[in-house]
This record gives C-alpha cells, structure tokens and sequence, in this order.
C-alpha cells in the first residue's frame, strides 16, 4: 500500500527554488558599490531619476564650495540613472495589455495603460526588476523583437532599437543585449550574470567580490549588471564578424562564442541587483515533521553556496548554530572518496 511505501522512505531530496521556495521573486537591493538602494530607501532613486530627465533651471553659483557639492550630486544621479537604464533594458521580459473592463485591448496598447499592463517573461527574476525600475520611474511600455520603448517620469517616450540580443544559458550564466538609442544614435551593450562569470569580464574594482558574498548571505539571488558604449565602427566590425561566424559550417557554435566573447571585456560595472525568493508557507513545521519521522532531507540547488545556506537556515533545515561542512571542488572519483574520508574522521 502507498502508507507502506512511505514508510520506508529514509531519504527524500528536495529542489530549492520552487520547491521549498515560492519562485516568486521580490526586489530587496540595487548596489552600485559605493552607495546601496533597498525598498526604504526607494524615494531617492525616484529623486535621481527625476533629476535626469527633469529640466531644471538653475542660478549660477557664487561660491565654488555648492559647484563642487552640485558636480557630486549630479555624479551619483548619473550612476543611478546609468544603472536603473540598463536593468530596464537588458532583459527578455515582454509588456502585454489587456482590457482592464474599462479601456480595451487595443486602446490600451497605444497609449500605454498602466493598469492594463502585465510583464511576461520566463525567468521571475527578470519581471521583479523591471516591476522595480518601474517603481522609481523608469518604465517598460513596450516591446517587440526589434525595439524597446521606455517612458520616463515626466511621460516622454524613449525609443530603443535592438541591434543584438544574446540569450541566458546555463553554459553561460549571462545575457546581453546591443541597443541604439534612437534620440542619439548611441551604441550601448549591456549585459547581466552570474558574478563567477562576470568577475572577469568588468573593469578592475575591489568591490564586487565582497559585496556579492554580503548579499548572498543574506540569502538573495545576486546578478551584476555591466555596459560597454560601441562607436558605429566597433558595432559594425563586430557585426560583420558575428554574421560570418554563424554562416559557419564547422564549429558554429564555438565561432558564434568567440566573437561575441571579444566584445565581453573591460566592461563597465555599473551595479549588483538582488532579490529574494520567499519560502513556501509552511515549509518549517513540514520539514520538521519528516525529520522527526527519522526522514533525512536534503536540498539541491545551482545557487551561490552562501544563498543556499542561508535558504537551509531559514528553513531550518539546519540550525543557525550548527556546524555546516563544505566539501572542496572534487574532479574525479578518487577525490571525492578522500574527501569523504576525511568528512567521517571529523566527525567519528
């Protein structure tokens, strides 16, 4: 019988996200290394951002001590505005209308409706970002397989052309995306991941390594964000390359890789986004439940191994004084036995 079979169980594994996590993410901190913005502290990225796109008539200083204080301003409203621009652009998640009861479909789609949108994308991650740049003033109106529109907080339309886009893989644990800005012409690409893989493609900074691990701690889902402005010659070369390598015939995919890996260097770091994937409710007393009916749980996750931790302490699939063993990076069978051996005399 099915209450027989249970009985037997003795081990059970477990997927983190999704599993015992919700999958539905919240935004919690954009970190541009000197300065760190959370949901308290939303008004000032709203400021930041309204300071760019809002033509202010300013008197000319007297003093020289207010320029300098009025430069540093404009400095750190730039760096926001740089960073909320770039999560607003660089993603896969679509802006769909739909009729609300009051305005239709259509109606809705010409003029932008702000409650008739809904953000569609595979990855909860990507629509947790785009809600918050939102949030501060930067939003996604539009979007189709050539072209991206952003409205700023004054209602202007900001038109984007997509030169270029490169999908997430797990292979390669980023995305990127080439767009025109139409109102300038500017080249930018953009580009978000993992920090294992993006440490080496941003510019030197003694920054990103410390404060990933900081936020992992705390048990968010940490991407770095990056940029790298292309002259009308660096897109056009780097184009040319990136039709003739995918018209190969031997070692497509490697040729495709290479290219585009030319122009993933000594990019602009302009961020660390983080956000939390909830626990289910209830996963405490059920975890608890199949420990003390003798079942060994076990989690499996691809996550940082700090926000992995942390998911299994707030869980309480371990307890925070509990002492967790990390197992060095194995590569073959006679490794992982030694490391084995030496997790047992530890703890014979």
């Amino acid at each position: 019988t099915i209450p027989e079979q249970l009985g037997r169980i003795s081990y059970l594994l477990t997927d983190k996200t999704g599993t015992l996590t919700q999958n539905e993410m919240v935004f919690k901190r954009v970190h541009l290394g000197t300065m760190a913005y959370g949901f308290d502290s939303i008004d000032e990225v709203q400021s930041h951002i309204f300071s760019i796109y809002t033509q202010q008539s300013q008197e000319p200083p007297t003093l020289k001590a207010p320029n300098l204080a009025t430069k540093v301003r404009k400095t750190l409203s730039s760096r926001v505005h740089e960073a909320v621009k770039a999560i607003a652009l660089c993603h896969n998640v679509t802006p769909v209308y739909e009729s609300n009861g009051v305005t239709d479909q259509a109606e809705a789609e010409k003029h932008y409706e702000d409650s008739c949108r809904v953000y569609q994308a595979a990855s909860p991650d990507e629509v947790a970002l785009v809600q918050w740049t939102e949030s501060v003033g930067l939003t996604l109106v539009g979007r189709d397989q050539a072209s991206v529109q952003l409205r700023t907080p004054g209602g202007h339309i900001l038109n984007y052309t997509i030169l270029q886009i490169f999908p997430f893989t797990y292979e390669s644990k980023r995305m990127g995306i080439i767009v025109r800005d139409e109102s300038t012409g500017e080249i930018t690409f953009y580009m978000k991941g993992a920090d294992v893989v993006m440490a080496g493609i941003v510019q030197y900074n003694d920054w990103l390594e410390e404060e990933c691990g900081n936020m992992a701690r705390e048990g968010l889902r940490v991407l770095v964000v990056a940029k790298k402005s292309l002259s009308e010659e660096q897109y056009q070369d780097f184009e040319a390359r990136y039709v003739q390598a995918k018209l190969s015939v031997h070692d497509r995919s490697l040729k495709v890789a290479t290219v585009i890996e030319s122009l993933e260097m000594e990019m602009e770091l302009l961020c660390l986004t983080g956000v939390e994937d909830q626990l289910q409710v209830d996963v405490r007393p059920t975890l608890e439940t199949l420990k003390n009916a003798g079942i060994k749980v076990w989690m499996l996750t691809g996550d940082k191994l700090e926000t992995a931790t942390c998911t299994a302490k707030n869980a309480h699939l371990v307890t925070r004084s509990q002492d967790i063993h990390i197992f060095r990076l194995v590569t073959n069978r006679g490794e992982a036995h030694l490391e084995l051996n030496a997790f047992r005399r530890k703890h014979d």
